[in-house]
């Protein structure tokens, strides 16, 4: 195999593991783009911190609000507030 070969493969692989815009997106294609499992996706979805649609009990996103989001997150200032937030349980009161 030579180098022009293994770069047209590398390309159509980055391609292809990108989500479509064209649909709604599931879990695995949020996970997928922002760099998180698809656990995170379901948990922060359940929660309300990330927007999603549900039809026919599906979770399903919209590609342009989860970029919103993730805008959003990276250009939110962090605090040591903030993560703790994230990290506690539901239950935890933080004392």
């Amino acid at each position: 195999m030579n180098s022009q070969t293994l770069e047209k493969r590398e390309s159509v692989q980055t391609v292809a593991d990108q989500p479509d815009d064209s649909r709604l997106w599931d879990a695995s294609d949020v996970a997928r783009y922002i760099g998180a499992s698809r656990s995170w996706v379901y948990h922060q979805a359940e929660a309300g911190r990330l927007p999603c649609i549900r039809i026919l009990g599906f979770l399903r996103f919209d590609p342009q609000v989860v970029r919103a989001f993730v805008q959003a997150a990276s250009s939110a200032p962090a605090t040591v507030k903030n993560r703790a937030a994230a990290v506690a349980s539901p239950g935890d009161t933080g004392r």
